[in-house]
Parts: structure tokens; C-alpha cells; sequence
């Protein structure tokens, strides 16, 4: 089930011109800014609070974004890993077999420059699980 509270999502609405809202129970708030990375627009809403939760909407096609966390991200997202904000309980071997590799799982786990905030946060669990917390999914295909 996903959250309900308050979060900020950021989007590309046009090449290269993010675009920041807060997200509601009762519907979005569009801003007006812009901004030339996902890092700016998350250090605006941050200076606002820097406790809210948010989300990154990246298309596949980004040149931006670094190779292996693009295949990370669509690895996960055809495995069924597709909202942000979610965690998922999965195992390593699970990652293994859907084709995550070493590089994979540590670009996931870095802190993007670009993204301004590392695209997941993942727990290890008593019991050898992995809770996998996306802050960034894809959208589209990779060119």
C-alpha cells in the first residue's frame, strides 16, 4: 500500500526544465519554478522542509542519468517494482535471478549528483532480507 501523507514530486515537464509539486490528499499543487536538475528542485522543497518525503519521475531516455542506474531502475520496473515511496521485501538471490548486478545495486545506493539524493534506500533485514525503498522511477524505454 502506498503512503498517503504529503510528498513532493518532481517531474521533467519539458527537456532539460524540472518541475516541483506537492502532492496531497487533496491533489497536487503544481509550482511554478523550474529547475535544470532534479538536484535543485529537491534542495528547494528540502529548504521548505527538510523532512518531506518525495519522488523522482526519470524518463529511460535521459542522457543525464548514469547507464547503470538506468538499467537498475528498469530492471526493477520490470520486475515489478514500480512506485516510489513502496518498500519491497526481496531477497538476494531474487535480484540475482531479475538480472541486478553488483554495479546495478550500488548505483542505486549513491548519491546522484544529478538526482541530488541516492535513488533507494535499502535495509537489510534479520532474516537476510532486503527492504528496497525506490526515491526515483523510470518511465518509458531506454533508448
Amino acid at each position: 500500500m502506498l503512503t498517503t501523507h504529503d510528498y513532493h514530486l518532481i517531474e521533467e515537464r519539458i527537456p532539460e526544465a524540472w518541475a516541483l509539486s506537492r502532492v496531497t490528499s487533496a491533489g497536487a499543487a503544481i509550482g511554478n519554478a523550474v529547475y535544470p536538475t532534479p538536484a535543485y528542485a529537491l534542495a528547494d522543497a528540502a529548504s521548505h522542509d527538510p523532512h518531506a518525503e518525495f519522488e523522482i519521475h526519470l524518463r529511460a531516455d535521459d542522457p543525464q542519468v548514469d547507464v547503470q542506474l538506468r538499467d537498475a531502475l528498469l530492471i526493477l520496473r520490470d520486475a515489478g517494482m514500480t512506485h516510489a515511496r513502496q518498500v519491497y521485501s526481496v531477497s538476494e538471490a531474487k535480484l540475482a535471478r531479475i538480472g541486478l548486478t553488483d554495479a546495478g545495486f550500488a548505483a542505486l545506493t549513491a548519491r546522484s549528483p544529478y538526482l541530488g539524493a541516492p535513488p533507494a534506500v535499502i535495509k537489510w533485514t534479520a532474516d537476510d532480507e532486503i527492504n528496497l525503498e525506490l526515491a526515483v522511477v523510470v518511465q518509458g524505454d531506454a533508448p
